[in-house]
């Protein structure tokens, strides 16, 4: 009983966030499977509990320090000198995706 319930408890350890739980109700009925009876499982075979895959992320948060001169020296060249660091993160990446890539936004 311990081994398998370590498995569950790993499991929804996982689960957790800073920002909560993400759990959606699709991912708790395909992780329940199909209703049983309790007097089946209890005849049944042994069987593993094996959580569902989570799938990859798409998305990733890129973050570096730069020069507050360097980046107002872009902001100025750029001919918009109010932009901020994320800005100028954001168009600089979008423009070697573009133009030295070569990849549509």
């Amino acid at each position: 009983m311990t081994t398998v319930g370590r498995v569950v408890i790993t499991f929804l350890d996982r689960r957790y966030t800073d920002d909560g739980t993400e759990v959606a109700s699709a991912d708790v009925q395909s992780a329940s499977g199909a209703k049983v009876s309790v007097l089946k499982a209890a005849a049944s075979e042994q069987r593993a509990f094996k959580p569902p895959t989570k799938p990859a992320p798409k998305e990733m948060r890129i973050q570096y320090s730069a020069k507050i001169a360097d980046i107002k020296k872009i902001a100025t060249y750029l001919r918009k000198p109010n932009m901020g660091g994320s800005e100028v993160g954001r168009y600089t990446f979008n423009y070697f995706l573009k133009n030295e890539v070569g990849e549509d936004e």
